[in-house]
């Protein structure tokens, strides 16, 4: 037997069992798109056989085999729970004693979608490709308090489109919400126009964040931070927008949009007299915002 039937036999062994375990709930099929991704450690594998093979050293042909072997394993049963599946999705039924939703999530190198619900607290689905993240959600007194912390899986490549794989979560539309977001390059997608949104805080290093507002709440405090990210912003048409903050670069932004400066402070013509309010607060190290009306 030569180290490259030893390979095959010990990749297509391997594949079987896999598979075993698939059809029998004992493992996710999202397993197989993080061992696709594994591709480049084959051409290694297979490139330290032409090595060694009929060499004293033949052995190391053989070990390489079964290393390869190794990472698939590790990689398979690295998001597993001790059942060996994961977790697909979460949510909690709406509670009549809660009247305000206090909501962090951190999402670090993995993409977000966000919207609104109703009949439920949240809902969280974590697709096909996703490693369920850390969901925790409480009660203290009246105020429910919900955080999700991503658990990032370990990629050699994205497929796909970015988004294609994001954590969709959904919040509740039926009680004020105080959302923080944060992010290293996740793109994020804030569709908040349903949400009762009071306040909103979004931290992304360099990712692509759209964010959306609706009319309501009478006032919504956003407080954007990044310094390479990509903020993009649609808001209700004729609001009251106030902006604080950010540099120079943002403030030529500011006036060509029209919004009137008083030092570090712009805002909309008649905004005492417009609704609803959305008082903007920004980083001094942004780089990258647009606003739009819908």
């Amino acid at each position: 037997m030569n180290p490259a039937r030893f390979r095959w036999g010990v990749l297509f062994i391997l594949a079987g069992v896999l598979l075993l375990l698939n059809n029998m709930d004992r493992l996710d099929w999202w397993v197989w798109a993080d061992i696709l991704n594994l591709w480049p450690l084959l051409l290694i594998a297979i490139g330290v056989e032409k090595i060694f093979t009929r060499t004293k050293a033949e052995f190391v042909a053989y070990l390489s085999s079964l290393a390869l072997a190794g990472v698939i394993v590790w990689v398979a049963f690295s998001g597993a729970n001790a059942y060996g599946t994961s977790d697909r999705d979460s949510e909690k039924a709406s509670d009549s004693k809660i009247n305000t939703l206090v909501s962090r999530i951190e999402m670090k190198k993995n993409n977000l979608h966000l919207g609104g619900t109703t009949g439920r607290a949240y809902t969280a689905r974590y697709g096909n490709r996703y490693r369920a993240p850390e969901v925790d959600y409480t009660v203290d007194g009246t105020t429910g308090k919900l955080t999700i912390t991503d658990r990032q899986r370990w990629r050699w490549i994205q497929i796909g489109h970015r988004l294609s794989n994001a954590l969709d979560i959904d919040l509740t539309e039926s009680v004020p919400i105080r959302l923080t977001c944060e992010g290293e390059t996740a793109d994020m997608r804030l569709d908040c126009r349903d949400l009762m949104l009071e306040e909103l805080t979004v931290s992304s290093e360099s990712g692509r964040v759209g964010i959306t507002l609706g009319r309501t709440v009478d006032r919504t405090k956003v407080s954007l931070k990044g310094e390479d990210a990509d903020f993009r912003l649609t808001l209700p048409d004729n609001c009251a927008l106030r902006v604080e903050g950010g540099n120079a670069d943002i403030a030529r932004f500011l006036n060509r949009i029209g919004l009137i400066g008083s030092g570090s402070t712009f805002t909309v013509e008649g905004y005492d007299t417009l609704s609803p309010k959305i008082d903007l607060d920004l980083s001094p190290d942004i780089s990258q915002l647009t606003i739009d009306y819908f």
